[in-house]
Protein backbone atom coordinates (compact mmCIF):
# COMPACT_ATOMS: atom_id res chain seq x y z
CA UNK A 1 0.00 0.00 0.00
CA UNK A 2 2.92 2.53 -0.54
CA UNK A 3 1.39 4.21 -3.38
CA UNK A 4 -1.67 6.85 -1.72
CA UNK A 5 -3.01 8.07 -4.48
CA UNK A 6 -6.96 8.49 -4.42
CA UNK A 7 -8.40 5.85 -6.23
CA UNK A 8 -11.86 7.53 -7.79
CA UNK A 9 -14.39 6.17 -10.68
CA UNK A 10 -16.74 7.41 -12.52
CA UNK A 11 -19.86 5.74 -15.03
CA UNK A 12 -18.17 5.74 -18.20
CA UNK A 13 -14.24 4.58 -16.24
CA UNK A 14 -12.57 2.30 -18.75
CA UNK A 15 -11.76 -1.56 -18.19
CA UNK A 16 -8.28 -0.21 -17.12
CA UNK A 17 -9.32 1.78 -14.64
CA UNK A 18 -11.41 -0.10 -12.97
CA UNK A 19 -8.89 -2.90 -13.21
CA UNK A 20 -6.76 -0.48 -11.00
CA UNK A 21 -9.35 0.38 -8.94
CA UNK A 22 -9.99 -3.05 -7.91
CA UNK A 23 -5.73 -4.02 -7.57
CA UNK A 24 -6.38 -0.98 -4.59
CA UNK A 25 -9.17 -2.10 -3.46
CA UNK A 26 -7.26 -5.27 -2.49
CA UNK A 27 -4.58 -3.61 -1.31
CA UNK A 28 -7.14 -1.51 0.85
CA UNK A 29 -9.16 -4.19 2.51
CA UNK A 30 -6.48 -7.49 2.15
CA UNK A 31 -3.04 -5.50 2.50
CA UNK A 32 -1.89 -7.50 -0.53
CA UNK A 33 -3.14 -8.71 -3.97
CA UNK A 34 -4.67 -12.24 -3.83
CA UNK A 35 -3.53 -15.22 -5.31
CA UNK A 36 -5.12 -16.53 -8.65
CA UNK A 37 -6.79 -19.71 -6.77
CA UNK A 38 -8.31 -17.31 -3.99
CA UNK A 39 -9.50 -14.45 -6.79
CA UNK A 40 -12.01 -17.62 -7.90
CA UNK A 41 -13.99 -17.29 -4.71
CA UNK A 42 -14.79 -13.63 -6.10
CA UNK A 43 -15.08 -14.52 -9.83
CA UNK A 44 -18.09 -13.36 -10.04
CA UNK A 45 -18.08 -10.14 -8.04
CA UNK A 46 -14.78 -9.21 -10.06
CA UNK A 47 -16.76 -10.10 -13.32
CA UNK A 48 -19.62 -7.65 -12.31
CA UNK A 49 -16.89 -4.74 -11.09
CA UNK A 50 -15.07 -4.48 -14.26
CA UNK A 51 -18.32 -4.76 -16.70
CA UNK A 52 -19.29 -1.51 -14.31
CA UNK A 53 -22.90 -3.81 -12.87
CA UNK A 54 -21.20 -3.53 -9.49
CA UNK A 55 -19.85 -0.51 -7.72
CA UNK A 56 -17.46 -0.21 -4.98
CA UNK A 57 -19.48 -0.37 -1.67
CA UNK A 58 -20.93 -3.12 -2.99
CA UNK A 59 -17.73 -4.90 -4.44
CA UNK A 60 -16.40 -4.06 -0.46
CA UNK A 61 -19.20 -5.81 1.29
CA UNK A 62 -18.94 -9.24 -0.95
CA UNK A 63 -14.97 -9.06 -0.36
CA UNK A 64 -15.45 -8.53 3.77
CA UNK A 65 -18.13 -11.23 3.71
CA UNK A 66 -15.99 -13.78 1.99
CA UNK A 67 -13.90 -16.34 3.52
CA UNK A 68 -10.90 -14.86 1.98
CA UNK A 69 -11.47 -11.83 4.41
CA UNK A 70 -12.73 -13.96 6.59
CA UNK A 71 -10.16 -16.46 7.42
CA UNK A 72 -7.58 -13.63 7.37
CA UNK A 73 -8.84 -11.19 9.11
CA UNK A 74 -11.15 -13.12 11.66
CA UNK A 75 -10.61 -16.81 12.42
CA UNK A 76 -7.37 -16.43 12.78
CA UNK A 77 -7.79 -13.31 14.90
CA UNK A 78 -9.49 -12.41 17.90
CA UNK A 79 -12.81 -10.71 17.76
CA UNK A 80 -11.00 -7.00 18.67
CA UNK A 81 -8.80 -7.26 16.45
CA UNK A 82 -11.47 -8.05 13.69
CA UNK A 83 -13.32 -5.00 14.59
CA UNK A 84 -10.41 -3.02 14.44
CA UNK A 85 -9.12 -4.18 11.28
CA UNK A 86 -12.79 -3.40 9.67
CA UNK A 87 -11.88 0.75 10.96
CA UNK A 88 -8.78 0.01 8.96
CA UNK A 89 -9.94 -1.32 5.53
CA UNK A 90 -13.75 0.26 5.59
CA UNK A 91 -13.25 3.67 6.60
CA UNK A 92 -9.13 4.29 6.48
CA UNK A 93 -9.02 5.06 10.22
CA UNK A 94 -8.57 3.81 13.28
CA UNK A 95 -10.99 3.87 15.92
CA UNK A 96 -11.91 7.32 17.61
CA UNK A 97 -12.74 5.61 21.19
CA UNK A 98 -13.53 2.61 23.30
CA UNK A 99 -17.52 3.31 23.01
CA UNK A 100 -16.88 3.00 19.28
CA UNK A 101 -15.13 -0.10 19.61
CA UNK A 102 -17.78 -1.63 21.84
CA UNK A 103 -20.52 -0.41 19.97
CA UNK A 104 -19.01 -2.38 16.69
CA UNK A 105 -17.79 -5.28 18.70
CA UNK A 106 -21.37 -5.50 20.43
CA UNK A 107 -22.93 -5.61 16.67
CA UNK A 108 -20.34 -8.31 15.95
CA UNK A 109 -21.51 -10.67 18.81
CA UNK A 110 -25.43 -10.15 17.92
CA UNK A 111 -25.21 -9.68 14.70
CA UNK A 112 -22.31 -10.90 12.74
CA UNK A 113 -19.68 -9.73 10.60
CA UNK A 114 -21.96 -9.38 7.88
CA UNK A 115 -23.95 -6.22 9.51
CA UNK A 116 -20.29 -4.96 10.80
CA UNK A 117 -18.92 -4.49 7.63
CA UNK A 118 -22.69 -3.36 5.97
CA UNK A 119 -22.59 -0.32 8.96
CA UNK A 120 -19.81 0.62 7.75
CA UNK A 121 -19.88 1.13 4.54
CA UNK A 122 -23.54 2.13 4.51
CA UNK A 123 -22.46 4.97 7.47
CA UNK A 124 -23.05 8.30 6.81
CA UNK A 125 -18.97 9.45 7.98
CA UNK A 126 -18.50 6.90 4.72
CA UNK A 127 -20.79 8.83 2.26
CA UNK A 128 -19.41 12.12 3.03
CA UNK A 129 -16.11 10.65 3.05
CA UNK A 130 -15.97 7.82 -0.03
CA UNK A 131 -19.04 8.48 -1.73
CA UNK A 132 -20.17 6.17 -4.54
CA UNK A 133 -16.67 6.38 -6.71
CA UNK A 134 -13.71 6.65 -4.22
CA UNK A 135 -11.82 3.60 -3.33
CA UNK A 136 -11.26 3.50 0.82
CA UNK A 137 -7.98 4.95 1.38
CA UNK A 138 -6.13 5.49 4.46
CA UNK A 139 -7.12 9.30 5.70
CA UNK A 140 -5.03 11.84 7.53
CA UNK A 141 -6.84 12.05 10.79
CA UNK A 142 -7.08 13.78 14.04
CA UNK A 143 -4.75 11.78 16.24
CA UNK A 144 -7.23 8.96 18.14
CA UNK A 145 -7.99 9.01 21.32
CA UNK A 146 -8.02 5.10 21.78
CA UNK A 147 -4.29 5.09 22.62
CA UNK A 148 -4.43 7.32 25.08
CA UNK A 149 -8.07 4.81 26.91
CA UNK A 150 -5.59 1.90 26.15
CA UNK A 151 -3.05 3.40 28.54
CA UNK A 152 -0.42 3.97 25.77
CA UNK A 153 -0.21 7.83 25.50
CA UNK A 154 -0.13 10.09 28.71
CA UNK A 155 -2.79 12.37 29.43
CA UNK A 156 -0.51 14.85 30.50
CA UNK A 157 1.15 15.33 27.25
CA UNK A 158 -1.95 16.44 25.22
CA UNK A 159 -2.08 15.95 21.57
CA UNK A 160 -3.16 19.33 19.43
CA UNK A 161 -6.52 19.61 18.09
CA UNK A 162 -5.18 19.77 14.81
CA UNK A 163 -2.76 17.06 15.11
CA UNK A 164 -2.79 14.50 12.40
CA UNK A 165 -1.57 10.80 12.11
CA UNK A 166 1.39 10.15 10.23
CA UNK A 167 0.37 8.39 7.25
CA UNK A 168 3.55 6.07 7.42
CA UNK A 169 2.33 5.35 10.78
CA UNK A 170 -1.39 4.32 9.98
CA UNK A 171 0.32 1.73 7.18
CA UNK A 172 1.90 -0.55 9.56
CA UNK A 173 1.36 -3.70 8.86
CA UNK A 174 -0.23 -5.31 11.68
CA UNK A 175 2.82 -7.46 12.72
CA UNK A 176 4.40 -3.81 13.12
CA UNK A 177 1.80 -2.87 15.36
CA UNK A 178 1.38 -5.78 17.52
CA UNK A 179 5.50 -5.52 17.76
CA UNK A 180 4.70 -1.57 19.00
CA UNK A 181 1.78 -2.61 21.49
CA UNK A 182 4.32 -5.65 22.61
CA UNK A 183 6.84 -2.77 23.47
CA UNK A 184 4.51 -0.45 24.74
CA UNK A 185 2.76 -2.79 26.96
CA UNK A 186 6.32 -3.83 28.61
CA UNK A 187 6.41 -1.02 30.82
CA UNK A 188 4.32 -1.60 33.88
CA UNK A 189 2.85 1.27 34.44
CA UNK A 190 1.18 1.57 30.75
CA UNK A 191 0.33 -2.58 31.20
CA UNK A 192 -1.70 -1.47 34.57
CA UNK A 193 -3.46 1.27 32.91
CA UNK A 194 -4.33 -0.62 29.65
CA UNK A 195 -6.11 -3.28 31.48
CA UNK A 196 -7.66 -0.93 34.03
CA UNK A 197 -9.30 0.72 31.15
CA UNK A 198 -10.73 -2.20 29.37
CA UNK A 199 -14.00 -3.19 29.17
CA UNK A 200 -14.69 -6.67 31.08
CA UNK A 201 -15.06 -8.46 28.09
CA UNK A 202 -11.74 -7.04 26.48
CA UNK A 203 -9.72 -8.54 29.89
CA UNK A 204 -11.49 -11.80 29.27
CA UNK A 205 -10.49 -12.20 26.10
CA UNK A 206 -6.65 -10.94 26.98
CA UNK A 207 -7.10 -13.37 29.97
CA UNK A 208 -7.76 -16.15 27.87
CA UNK A 209 -5.33 -15.24 24.97
CA UNK A 210 -2.68 -15.22 27.08
CA UNK A 211 -3.45 -18.68 28.73
CA UNK A 212 -3.60 -20.66 25.51
CA UNK A 213 -1.67 -18.55 23.24
CA UNK A 214 -4.48 -17.40 21.06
Amino acid sequence: MNDTRIITLERNSTLEERQIALRRIYAQVLERQPYESERKMLASQEKDFLSGKLGIRHFLQALGNSSLYLNQFLYNSSNLKFVEGCFKHFLGRTPKDRYEVEMYMDILMKQGTSKVISEMTGSEEYRKTFGLFTVPHPRFMKLSTYMYELGLAHKSEPVAENSIMPEADYLMTLEAEAEELVKALQNEENARRAVKNMPPGQRAQMRYAAKTGR
